[in-house]
């Protein structure tokens, strides 16, 4: 039984690592539901997606220490607004105490765990590209990422929350860096 959960999520245990070969059966009438009015809907979410997003820019344009995750070439529709730490800090000391202080749960982050480094991928070599290589940038992007929230309905008064807390938090970190 507990295998036949881990083929239906992904192969991933119940820490999130892929460990075997895995699926995701569990699409329901109700996620249809949800993903045909997504669809229908698609313009006017990224709008406000892309309008949440400027708005965390702006926001964060005089915070030093952390910078916004932009790829030149693309018009992203946000899904996820990552920014990244220009100093060394622990990401996930960093979530969890914003968690914990100002009540802001961060979203998953992109690849907390890279690819080449989830068990299951390990287990298979021959079938992962370059897995005996490291990928540097990969895993130092890794840990200095992290995901603010972005939804839709989000308020510009819980933006500026999320900013300030962000802000209170690197300078305190900074500060007992020293």
């Amino acid at each position: 039984i507990n295998e036949i959960k881990i083929i239906r999520n992904y192969g991933k245990d119940e820490y999130g690592r892929h460990i075997i070969n895995g699926f995701n059966y569990k699409f329901s009438e109700f996620n249809a539901a949800v993903a045909l009015w997504s669809s229908l809907n698609a313009s006017r979410i990224i709008k406000e997606r892309r309008a949440l997003a400027s708005m965390y820019n702006y926001l964060l344009r005089n915070i030093k220490g952390i910078s916004v995750f932009n790829v030149a070439e693309c018009q992203s529709g946000y899904y996820k607004y990552i920014v990244t730490f220009e100093y060394r800090i622990n990401r996930d000391d960093f979530r969890n105490t914003l968690l914990r202080k100002y009540c802001i749960e961060l979203s998953g982050g992109v690849y907390d765990v890279p690819c080449h480094h989830e068990p299951y991928f390990k287990s298979i070599p021959e079938k992962v590209l370059n897995i005996k290589e490291r990928f540097h940038f990969a895993e130092a992007f890794s840990r200095k990422q992290i995901c603010l929230p972005l939804y839709l309905g989000l308020k510009e008064r819980w933006q500026r929350y999320i900013v300030k807390s962000v802000h209170e938090l690197l300078k305190r970190l900074w500060k007992a860096r020293g």
